[in-house]
């Protein structure tokens, strides 16, 4: 009898097993991609790995990705999102040279990064050799390897073919490699010669360093902007000087207020004492005469049309 519980529980745990491990084998992996980048931002090896989910995959899902034991923890366990990368909890445990990195992914594209530090800057032949191992098969397995600054002599086997100039200004080899069946290994050895220990992220600096002085608005905006921007400027100040002159009370003429005056003082003195009897007359009580350059008001007016003098009342 208790053979046979002991049978069973076995049994079970077998079963168990083989669950667990069918799991993993029928993990469907569109396109793993793993990334090389030596003497990047640490004297040190880069290693991205990028797992791309079938749109097939039920998620969440369990992924379990090896790493070299030797480079201990990852620096990176992460999902994409719509706003990023944003971590993972994980678990790591260690089977002989591999270190099983392990996340529930509720995300189809998963992201994890780790320092290499098999790669040296001791001397200036420089090499490094990868192991890819997975229990997952891959659709389509693609690999990139960015060149150093300053190395010379770049050798990768297999051949990644032509480099292409990426967004950081490095020469960046990429190619496919197919699918990838379960358990199937993928090795790739680089090597070059570098005599300094310039790492690429300071490279950027120092290159930046030389343009940040330059305004970064300077010859921002295109042509017609600045058309726009002047016929702007010229209609507020049109603006402006329409409502000052609009606002402000004529002054009175000098010049028109001296040819009133010796207009009146050239009259007949009949008619000087006619217009001084009528001058400053109210309207309605007769023709009112400007009392200082003898412009004739019309009914209403207080003030000389010609000179702006307050009419007598």
């Amino acid at each position: 009898m208790k053979r046979l519980r002991f049978a069973a529980l076995l049994l079970v745990f077998a079963l168990m097993l083989a669950g667990t491990v069918h799991a993993q084998t029928d993990l469907l992996v569109n396109t793993a991609q793993v990334q090389l980048w030596p003497e990047y931002d640490q004297p040190a090896m880069l290693v991205i790995y990028t797992l791309e989910l079938a749109d097939t995959q039920p998620l969440p899902a369990d992924v379990t990705v090896r790493i070299p034991a030797s480079v201990g923890d990852p620096m990176a366990v992460a999902v994409l999102e719509d706003t990023g990368l944003v971590t993972r909890q994980y678990t790591r445990t260690v089977d002989g040279e591999w270190a099983e990195i392990t996340l529930e992914s509720d995300l189809p594209v998963i992201q994890i990064e780790y320092y290499d530090s098999a790669l040296s800057q001791a001397d200036p032949q420089r090499s490094y050799d990868f192991t890819w191992s997975a229990d997952f098969a891959v659709d389509n397995f693609v690999f990139s390897v960015k060149q150093p600054v300053n190395a010379v002599d770049f050798s990768v086997i297999p051949s990644l073919g032509t480099g292409q100039t990426d967004s950081d200004g490095l020469m960046t080899y990429s190619a496919s490699f197919g699918s990838l069946a379960a358990n199937q290994s993928f090795q790739l050895s680089l090597s070059y010669t570098k005599n300094d220990t310039t790492l690429a992220t300071e490279s950027f600096v120092l290159n930046s360093g030389t343009t940040t002085s330059e305004p970064a608005t300077v010859g921002s905006l295109p042509w017609w902007g600045w058309v726009l921007m002047v016929l702007g400027v010229v209609l507020l100040a049109g603006g402006v000087v329409f409502y000052i002159r609009s606002t402000k009370q004529p002054a009175p003429s000098k010049y028109k207020a001296r040819k009133k005056r010796n207009a009146a003082a050239s009259k007949p003195a009949a008619s000087r004492t006619s217009t001084s009897r009528t001058a400053g007359k109210p309207a309605g009580q007769g023709t009112v005469f400007c009392h200082q350059c003898g412009a004739q008001a019309q009914a209403g007016d207080q003030f000389c049309r010609e000179c702006g003098t307050r009419l007598r009342g």
